[in-house]
């Protein structure tokens, strides 16, 4: 049986990589100019604002850049280790890289961090109301929740074949991830709009 991880054989047909590679670089690509303006955002935050918020909102700055810089670093790793490590090694397409793995629990820290102070937000705008803050916190929650599961399976896997085994876990994170979003946005927009007081910090 051949080992797909070290078969370079030179006659190895390279398929068109346009669609799947050419794609993720692209998008890795974009990552990296956006991760570059969250950069410069943090950035200023402490050169401007550092002073106005509380330790607590400094460290959850610093916890969640911090994050998406280790998102970052996973995304290059990725595509460092199909288009450099294996050039001419077609097979290795078939194959799951660690990191792509370790940036879906990256992904699902950051989310759960950024809605539950967004729900927290919604507690303090609503007047302390659990009729807000427990369905939009139960969402967050059974959403992380749900990514731990797909992640703990997925890590033994190999192949994005053995992968896609997993796809209704994965489609049912996404759709609690939206529905979260959509359902915070609303909330944050009607209490915002009736209310007359601000936010407290």
């Amino acid at each position: 049986m051949v080992d797909l991880i070290t078969d370079t054989t030179s006659g190895a047909h390279i398929p068109a990589l346009d669609d799947t590679m050419g794609a993720l670089l692209v998008g890795i690509l974009f990552s990296s100019a956006l991760w570059g303006i969250s950069a410069a955002q943090t950035y200023i935050y402490f050169d401007t604002f550092y002073n106005q918020d509380t330790p607590r909102l400094k460290l959850l700055v610093v916890f969640v850049f911090g994050l998406d810089t280790a998102h970052q670093i996973m995304l290059c790793h990725l595509i460092y280790v199909y288009l450099v490590s294996n050039f001419g090694n077609p097979n290795y397409l078939a194959l799951v890289v660690w990191s792509i793995l370790v940036m879906v629990i990256l992904s699902a820290i950051i989310a759960a961090t950024i809605q539950l102070f967004m729900c927290w937000r919604i507690w303090i705008l609503s007047n302390k109301s659990v009729f807000w803050i427990i369905p939009l916190v139960w969402v967050v929650l059974a959403s992380f929740v749900i990514t731990v599961v797909y992640f703990v399976r997925s890590w033994s896997l190999r192949t994005w074949v053995e992968l896609a085994d997993l796809s209704k876990i994965s489609r049912a994170v996404n759709g609690l991830n939206f529905g979260g979003d959509i359902v915070i946005t609303f909330a944050m927009v009607y209490l915002l709009g009736t209310s007359k007081s601000g936010i407290k910090r």
